[in-house]
């Protein structure tokens, strides 16, 4: 691993030791630089500001996780994957859900473009038959898209103690009554 790699690992770790313990707004740039022993302009160089570090645990440990799952007849299993990843990571996920949730590059808002998409391209052909115009779809997938992340949410702020799959037998009940795609 180069020294760059290293460093921008001891970012991601302090960053996320910081979020176990209180909101990301509470976390300023000079937090994270303290904890890891570097100098701001070190994080600048790795991240345009501590958001960013959440786009980047988002993309590089939750995504490849789900991916694999978002298809039209396995996209619930997603939900219990990423519940599966959260309760690995209790406190952390926690507050990285309750943090910043009306802030563009939230982790709540991270999930919910992700899925959001999701729903766009994989509900084409459905919306195609449809006749959904883009307005519509958008309208559609933003809906989903919240619906399943606030069902997680919900999970979350409940202690992550009931079973992830109770929630995914919902949601392909849904799915299968055809109240989905």
């Amino acid at each position: 691993m180069s020294s760059s790699e290293i460093t921008k690992n001891s970012i991601i770790t302090a960053t996320k030791n910081l979020i176990k313990n209180r909101p990301i707004e509470k976390i300023s740039t000079r937090d994270i630089t303290n904890a890891c022993g570097l100098n701001r302009n070190t994080f600048y160089y790795h991240f345009k500001d501590k958001y960013e570090i959440l786009e980047w645990i988002f993309t590089h440990e939750v995504k490849p996780a789900l991916d694999p799952y978002m298809k039209l007849g396995d996209w619930p299993e997603s939900a219990v994957t990423l519940c599966e990843l959260m309760r690995l990571e209790p406190e952390f996920y926690g507050n990285a859900l309750k943090s910043g949730q009306n802030r563009q590059g939230s982790f709540i808002g991270i999930l919910e473009t992700y899925f959001k998409e999701f729903f766009i391209q994989g509900g084409a052909a459905h919306y195609d038959r449809l006749g959904l115009s883009a307005e519509n779809r958008e309208m559609v997938a933003r809906f989903y898209s919240h619906a399943v992340i606030g069902i997680i949410c919900d999970w979350v702020s409940f202690g992550m103690k009931k079973d992830p799959r109770k929630m995914a037998e919902i949601i392909h009940l849904v799915q299968e009554q055809k109240l989905f795609l």
